[in-house]
């Protein structure tokens, strides 16, 4: 039996709260939100709402916490839930900005480092792809096309998106920050040595927001086992009234295209040889697994590499953003 803290209550913190529960029964479950609203939870009977972290008694000994907060209020939070000695999981973007990076190493050391929640990793697709690359079924990589895009107003039908953080700059909102799975999981897949950067960043007036709703990136990216430049387009969008999300990768014999809507995977090879792959399975499977790994007591070596990879996505994005800013092409070294 667990005795949780929650901070934040919005949709992802209660589907992890479920999925948790399914795993370790929760006996106690502390939730923090700035609302005076209380809700109940099925299946866990002794649930708690505060609004401050510091308002929870000392009494109360927790042994895991969610951080499901505004990504603008994630270091703070994870200073808070780690003073109390909690080992703790939270929502991904991991920070709000990679200026923060140094202070959550400080924070954080080497132990116990918490799983981020970039759920795409654990899926079956993510899984196939990239074995599918380390087979090299598609010989040296030379091509890679990325693309998400999801109407906002869709994303959450029980609240005006307007209201929501995604909207919101000062909550860590912005097509960037919101639709990082892409970046985090092309770090994943590919070993990039550097990334020659090109971005512009929109924000489309049918969405009436204070950030990014548009971003497109085109890198030169060198791979560290490969001399040859590959080319890369991203995509990411809070505008496409039709979801979309999708990867290709072209190599030398044939390519690889990703679908992440329809769950499948088309192998394409240059003798016209063509494979789909079905990789479909219930959505709510990769957020299980998710927290199957964040009550990992022992760690693991793939905890911390994609700690890691979550860092990396912070400091990606700050690239992006300087492109843009600076209106020209930036290089930058991704072997730290």
């Amino acid at each position: 039996m667990l005795t949780v803290l929650c901070i934040g209550f919005g949709n992802i913190a209660k589907r992890h709260i479920h999925n948790l529960n399914g795993i370790k029964p929760i006996s106690k479950l502390c939730v923090v939100r700035k609302s005076h609203q209380k809700e109940s939870i099925a299946d866990v009977k002794d649930v708690r709402f505060f609004q401050s972290i510091d308002e929870i008694p000392d009494s109360i000994i927790f042994d895991f916490a969610l951080i499901c907060s505004p990504s603008s209020a994630h270091l703070h939070d994870m200073v808070n839930v780690k003073r109390k000695g909690i080992r703790f999981f939270v929502e991904k973007p991991l920070l709000a900005s990679a200026n923060e990076i140094v202070q959550l190493d400080d924070l954080l050391g080497n132990e116990n480092l918490p799983v981020v929640g970039y759920n795409l990793l654990y899926t079956r697709g993510f899984q196939k792809i990239a074995a599918l690359l380390k087979q090299k079924t598609v010989g040296d990589i030379w091509q890679i096309d990325c693309k998400v895009g999801q109407y906002l107003p869709d994303w959450r039908s029980n609240k005006p998106f307007s209201h929501t953080a995604s909207a919101n700059a000062s909550m860590g909102g912005g097509a960037l920050l919101e639709l990082s799975h892409e970046l985090n999981y092309l770090l994943e897949l590919f070993k990039f040595n550097s990334l020659t950067i090109q971005a512009n960043l929109m924000s489309h007036s049918s969405l009436k927001m204070d950030c990014e709703n548009q971003v497109d990136i085109l890198c030169k990216a060198i791979l560290s086992d490969k001399d040859n430049p590959v080319s890369m387009h991203i995509n990411l969008n809070m505008l496409s009234r039709n979801a979309t999300r999708y990867l290709t990768i072209e190599g030398t014999m044939g390519s690889l295209y990703w679908d992440l809507v329809k769950q499948v995977i088309e192998i394409k090879l240059f003798d016209q040889t063509t494979k789909i792959v079905d990789v479909s399975e219930d959505p709510n499977i990769a957020y299980k697994h998710l927290m199957y790994a964040a009550l990992d007591e022992q760690g693991s070596g793939l905890k911390t590499e994609r700690f890691d990879k979550a860092k990396k996505t912070m400091q990606w994005i700050e690239w992006i953003r300087i492109a843009a800013r600076e209106k020209k092409q930036m290089s930058y070294d991704l072997t730290w």
